[in-house]
């Protein structure tokens, strides 16, 4: 079934799940005061859809190595959350989001995510880094009110994408998106860069 571990005040680490193989629904960390890092889940292999929100010290996220059948990643509300690693095994996803995380810089993750239905990130503030190293075709692609990032070289491995939503990036110059939308094979059926009405 599902596991949620949710609204645990005092709870400083995940590690007792380092062992857990599969969660045939939702695996929702949510709203670990405490929690400062979410790390040491090495034999998850399995699960719908993986949620990581609310917790408001969680600094960084970093492992899930064998995470290979799981459709949905969503990451949000996590005010303190500076870095994203690991996810190394998801190829495909039907959405990846992550969004309302203020103090994210570094989004390096999903290295063997080929496929992605939707990919949104949006509303990280301080974001600069992503980086996915194998990431190919994206059904929708959503970058929206991230006012630190300033290029695209991490989409780069992306030869694909069918819609794209880009807009309200303050930095990100639009030499910047020129030069990506130049790399794909060929051009998305949508673009809306926001400036229609």
């Amino acid at each position: 079934g599902g596991l949620v571990v949710a609204e645990n005040q005092r709870l400083l680490s995940v590690a007792p799940l380092e062992r857990l193989e599969r969660c045939g629904d939702l695996l929702q960390i949510r709203d670990n005061r405490d929690l400062v890092k979410v790390s040491g889940i090495f034999e998850l292999r399995a699960a719908r859809r993986v949620a990581i929100q609310g917790n408001a010290n969680l600094t960084a996220i970093d492992g899930f190595p064998k995470l290979n059948e799981t459709e949905r990643i969503e990451i949000f509300d996590n005010s303190a959350l500076v870095v994203i690693n690991g996810f190394s095994a998801a190829a495909e996803l039907l959405a990846l989001t992550v969004r309302d995380n203020p103090s994210l810089a570094k989004l390096v993750a999903f290295g063997g995510t080929v496929d992605s239905g939707a990919l949104t990130i949006r509303d990280n503030d301080t974001l600069t880094q992503i980086s996915l190293a194998k990431l190919n075709h994206v059904g929708t692609l959503t970058l929206e009110r991230n006012g630190s990032l300033a290029n695209l070289s991490g989409f780069f491995p992306t030869k694909y994408v069918d819609i794209l939503h880009i807009c309200d990036n303050a930095k990100l110059p639009k030499f910047a998106v020129d030069t990506f939308l130049k790399q794909l094979y060929k051009p998305p059926m949508t673009v809306d860069d926001c400036t229609s009405p």
